[in-house]
């Protein structure tokens, strides 16, 4: 028994270590900019574009491709077909990808900030704060998340409740 559970294990840490693998960070104005089963890709239907300007500079940050209804389906398809596999994740491996998230973003912040910088217009300083604070959250609930567990609860006529907190899938 204890075998099969450390394979298992052993198996979904290679997964999750492939899509970590993949996801990189491109800290590039470059498209494509939709993010759907772990990688960046075009919408299958794309219904126009728009310009980003910066409304910094005044000048065409990037064009973006508007997404239409089969790409906003088949995200959500693919969200809730990767949900079993994330549910099925203690609290401490989904800590540890956040964690991970974090890891990788902190590593990337001046990238970012710059982006964020010439997409949104705001000063350096308070584009590294909102990415501190992105990050802070991360780190946060990488580390609440093994201690997430449930709870037993003393009920009338001598019964006992147990709640528990599980993920409950794409909304």
């Amino acid at each position: 028994m204890w075998l099969g559970l450390s394979r298992q294990l052993t198996s979904r840490r290679l997964q999750t270590a492939a899509v970590i693998t993949r996801m990189g960070i491109n800290t590039t104005a470059q498209g494509p900019f939709n993010w759907v089963a772990g990688q960046r890709c075009q919408p299958v239907d794309s219904v126009g574009q728009f310009d980003n300007v910066s409304p910094r500079t005044g000048k065409l940050f990037c064009r973006i491709p508007a997404s239409g209804k089969m790409e906003v389906d088949r995200a959500v398809a693919t969200a809730r077909s990767a949900f079993p596999g994330w549910a099925a994740m203690s609290g401490m491996e989904r800590g540890r990808l956040l964690t991970k998230a974090a890891a990788i973003l902190r590593e990337n912040l001046e990238d970012i900030a710059k982006l964020d910088v010439n997409d949104n217009g705001k000063p350096i300083w308070e584009a590294r704060v909102d990415m501190e604070s992105v990050i802070a959250c991360l780190e946060y609930y990488g580390g609440l998340a093994p201690a997430i567990v449930g709870y037993h609860c003393k009920l009338p006529g001598g019964s006992w409740g147990t709640a528990s907190r599980e993920p409950v899938g794409g909304l």
